[in-house]
């Protein structure tokens, strides 16, 4: 009864080492909830980039769809004997086909800016105040391959 009518002797009881344990479970704390917020932060800018790319390969999915049907038909008349009518048919699914190689490489151009736009994020925005001197590299949220160049960029920049 006494210590609940003295809180501020509740700390006095503890000994040096339960006091540096309660001090860095404190510590814990606040990093593990400081580097969630970053991650959910992170996560909700990547969810915006994976959308508009997503987009892209949706476009690429319909245009190769209609040149396989394209493609399909023209077979079928070119077996039928309606050649001209089944290479019409062949130079739209070539065109169809075109277009998909355009939102592909589109939405591997728009990947790569991502990517960009996302370690530029993760170096400033989650180290702040830490001097971006070649002694680290922060690659959360980027792609394998992109990470891969971003390291050997450093390595190389670090060898001169």
């Amino acid at each position: 009864q006494f210590l609940a009518a003295h809180p501020e002797l509740k700390d006095a009881s503890l000994t040096k080492r339960e006091r540096e344990y309660l001090r860095k479970a404190e510590e814990y704390k606040k990093h593990k909830d400081d580097s969630e917020v970053k991650a959910k932060l992170r996560d909700q800018f990547f969810q915006k980039h994976e959308a508009a790319e997503e987009a892209l390969y949706l476009k690429r999915d319909a245009e190769n769809a209609a040149a396989k049907r394209l493609r399909n038909e023209a077979d079928s008349l070119w077996q039928s004997g309606q050649r001209d009518k089944a290479k019409e048919l062949q130079a739209r699914a070539k065109q169809h086909q075109e277009q998909a190689r355009m939102w592909k490489q589109q939405a591997v151009d728009l990947d790569w800016r991502n990517n960009e736009e996302m370690f530029e994020y993760v170096q400033t925005r989650e180290h702040e105040g830490q001097v971006r001197d070649g002694t680290w590299i922060d690659l959360h949220g980027l792609s394998a391959d992109f990470a891969v160049h971003k390291t050997m960029e450093a390595l190389c920049v670090a060898a001169e």
